[in-house]
């Protein structure tokens, strides 16, 4: 079900629906790390300054969001979620973050191309995000 749930929104994105598809998914995504980082109220705060989906799409909706923007935002969410991760996950998503960072700078994938692979890095980097909080619950089932 889960697998038939992104194939349906990358679908969707893949035909021309963005703003409906994708921006919410990436809210989603900003909402997760933000309450991973509550904890944190410092990088919280430059999280949310530094990950703006407002910002991307008025961007999306003037035509102005360029492929550039896009790759650096994923780049810099991949490398927050790295930075979240427990030690024995490290080198895993790290093996992804460099996915990331080589998809986001490769000059030969055109923008129609890249789009439609967000819904795939929010759905691994969603994935990451639920193995800190695995983490953090069997880390709070040990103490208590």
């Amino acid at each position: 079900a889960e697998r038939a749930y992104w194939d349906v929104l990358y679908e969707r994105v893949v035909h021309g629906d963005v703003e409906a598809t994708l921006f919410p998914l990436l809210q989603d995504l900003r909402r997760g790390v933000e309450a991973l980082l509550s904890a944190a109220p410092r990088t919280r705060a430059r999280f949310q300054e530094s990950f703006d989906v407002d910002w991307l799409l008025d961007r999306h909706r003037s035509g102005s969001l360029s492929r550039q923007d896009i790759g650096s935002y994923t780049v810099y969410v991949a490398e927050t979620v790295l930075h979240l991760q427990a030690p024995a996950d490290v080198a895993e998503v790290a093996g992804w973050v460099e996915d990331v960072r080589r998809a986001a700078t490769a000059p030969s994938i055109t923008m129609q191309e890249y789009v439609p692979s967000m819904v795939t890095f929010v759905r691994e980097a969603s994935q990451h995000l639920r193995s800190v909080v695995r983490r953090l619950e069997d880390l709070s089932r040990h103490h208590y």
